[in-house]
């Protein structure tokens, strides 16, 4: 090629992307490539592209109207919250509900005050937010409401076939750390079959004929499904031999404890994993049997998460791929005010006395002696009975005020041997919190015990 022939095609080259600019200019003047061109400068054959418009935020769901449905979501939203379920498990736990949610059916309608109501759709904001403090404080107001007008709400959960099935199958995607923290949330009131007939035997004296019949029949349902989970057969099995025990007994005299080994002996030998396995299983199927399962496991949806896609509903929940790895950490529940609160020096017969004024405290009771203990409801507990210098006497039982409770793994082996009855005593200094329990029963429950040397 010749030398003119080689600089015609290069010239070419280095003018042909200037030409191109030209032409692709509008007909007012060039437009550099950082300049926006003005408003005079939009062609008038040509629209302004529309921009999108930024997200809106969530809005709160409305609630129910009907307190039946709110009271239902409120279930729900208590064992979510007690799960410490991330967003893909709420999505899977919403995904199996469509096709295992009991049908509302005919319910009686629910009757209850304008205050309670209002408590209800407050406590319902509070679970979805996960307000710790407004929770605790909600839980004593409902309380309060339901000694002056007992709400009558037709609010029951009957478990579905198809929930069995689904709670053996959702319960592989929770963490032993979920499972822990819903152990816990149940405090002195995690079921233990044995102590469950305990306590009905000892309560059964003062019920009529059809409160016991009712609290009866409660019980022996109970201590079926925690001995042999949803293994219906068995459940029902066993179920019929406590309620005929219960019947037997219910009016006798006896010690505290002497039944002990005819109850063992009645309900085997189940162990507390295998327990605390079926509470879990038991959970979530009334949870997936819950009319209002779906409603709760949306409203506790972040904007923009995961929602179940509407044609998802014939998908099982064991087809769903496993949580991403690096999903973001579930959110921890918030901590309770007490935990910054400074512990006080306080006597233990003031908080006997008005244990409802020290709520949520840390406390520190001096010189104390503890001259017993018993078991708690709970496995993983002691009831404490002690007593004080100037002889007040707190019984290491539930039928008080105030119960002094501490976990089995914070006891010293000084306390662990003891027996209600020895005698004896350890005199020591207890720091406790004070969490309200029931309608007018509160736990002094120890953080912390030093044995005076």
């Amino acid at each position: 090629m010749s030398r003119t022939r080689i600089c015609c095609v290069c010239l070419a080259a280095l003018f042909a992307p200037a030409a191109l600019i030209v032409v692709g200019a509008p007909a007012g003047g060039t437009v550099h490539a950082n300049q926006q061109p003005g408003k005079g400068d939009q062609p008038k054959n040509r629209k302004p592209r529309a921009q999108n418009p930024p997200a809106a935020p969530k809005k709160e769901a409305k609630p129910p109207a009907d307190p039946n449905l709110l009271s239902l979501e409120l279930k729900a939203l208590r064992i979510l919250r007690a799960l410490e379920a991330t967003p893909h498990q709420i999505s899977e736990i919403a995904r199996a509900g469509k096709t295992t949610a009991g049908s509302g059916g005919k319910r009686e309608a629910g009757k209850a005050s304008d205050a309670y109501v209002e408590a209800m759709v407050q406590m319902r904001r509070a679970l979805v937010a996960n307000d710790e403090d407004a929770v605790e404080k909600l839980r004593t107001q409902f309380d309060e409401l339901e000694e002056k007008s007992p709400p009558d709400l037709d609010d029951g959960v009957e478990i579905t076939d198809g929930a069995q099935i689904e709670a053996v199958r959702l319960l592989n995607i929770f963490s032993p750390q979920q499972v822990a923290a819903y152990a816990l949330s149940l405090n002195d009131d995690f079921p233990d079959p044995v102590h469950l007939i305990q306590e009905a035997l000892q309560e059964g004296h003062s019920l009529k004929k059809e409160e016991w019949e009712t609290a009866r029949s409660k019980v022996a349902e109970e201590v079926g499904w925690l001995v042999y989970g949803l293994q219906g057969e068995k459940a029902t099995k066993l179920e019929e031999q406590v309620s005929a025990f219960l019947d037997q007994k219910h009016l006798e005299e006896v010690k505290p404890g002497a039944r002990d080994p005819e109850i063992r002996k009645l309900v085997g030998s189940p162990g507390p994993v295998v327990v605390l396995t079926n509470v879990m299983q038991h959970a979530l199927a009334e949870l997936l049997s819950n009319p209002q399962v779906g409603k709760a496991a949306n409203d506790c949806l972040p904007h923009g998460g995961s929602r179940p896609s509407p044609g998802s509903a014939a998908k099982p929940a064991a087809a769903a791929p496993p949580a991403p790895q690096n999903e973001a950490k579930r959110p921890r529940r918030a901590e309770s005010k007490s935990a910054d609160t400074a512990v006080k020096r306080v006597q233990l017969e003031d908080v006997v006395k008005a244990p409802d004024a020290y709520e949520g405290q840390q406390l520190q009771f001096d010189n104390v002696t503890v001259t017993g203990t018993a078991q708690g409801k709970a496995p993983v507990n002691l009831w404490l009975a002690v007593k004080t210098a100037s002889g007040t006497v707190v019984n290491a039982s539930r039928d008080q005020k105030l119960t002094i409770l501490i976990p089995v793994a914070k006891a010293p082996a000084s306390i662990k041997e003891m027996k209600s009855g020895d005698g004896g005593g350890v005199t020591v200094t207890l720091i406790c919190t004070i969490q309200h329990d029931r309608p007018k029963h509160w736990n002094a429950r120890v953080l912390s015990v030093h044995e005076k040397k």
